[in-house]
C-alpha cells in the first residue's frame, strides 16, 4: 500500500522498543491503533501514523517514516503472514491514527 496519503508509517526496530513506546504513550494496540510487525526478517514494528506528524523521528537510531514515495506491505485478510502480521488490524474506516509526535517522545524517553 502507498504511504503519505491517509496515513504514514513509523518503522521501529526492534519490535519490542515500538511496542513499549506505544504502551507509554498510552496507544496500545487494544484500543484500535493500526499496528503491524515484520516477524520474519526485520523483527520491526509499523505504527500507522497522521501523515506529516512524526517530524524527528528519523533523527533516531532504528526508526524510519514511510510517508509519501514509500509502499509498505500489509495484509488483506485475516492477521495475515510473519512479514506482514496485524497486531492490531484498522477497526474503522478511515482507522484511528496515532500522532506521530507522540510515539516519537516516547521513543526519544527510551532511546536517548
Amino acid at each position: 500500500m502507498a504511504c503519505g496519503r491517509g496515513w504514514d508509517a513509523l518503522a521501529i526496530r526492534p519490535l519490542r522498543l515500538g511496542l513499549e513506546a506505544l504502551g507509554q504513550a498510552g496507544l496500545s494496540p487494544d484500543r484500535g491503533y493500526p499496528v503491524l510487525a515484520d516477524l520474519a526478517w526485520k523483527n520491526e514494528l509499523y505504527v500507522l501514523v497522521a501523515p506529516g506528524t512524526a517530524d524527528g523521528a528519523d533523527e533516531l537510531p532504528g526508526i524510519r517514516v514511510l510517508g509519501l514515495g514509500r509502499q509498505l506491505l500489509m495484509p488483506t485478510t485475516g492477521h495475515g503472514t510473519p512479514c506482514a502480521h496485524w497486531i492490531s488490524a484498522p477497526r474503522s474506516s478511515p482507522p484511528l491514527l496515532a500522532r506521530g509526535a507522540q510515539v516519537v517522545a516516547q521513543l526519544r524517553k527510551l532511546r536517548p
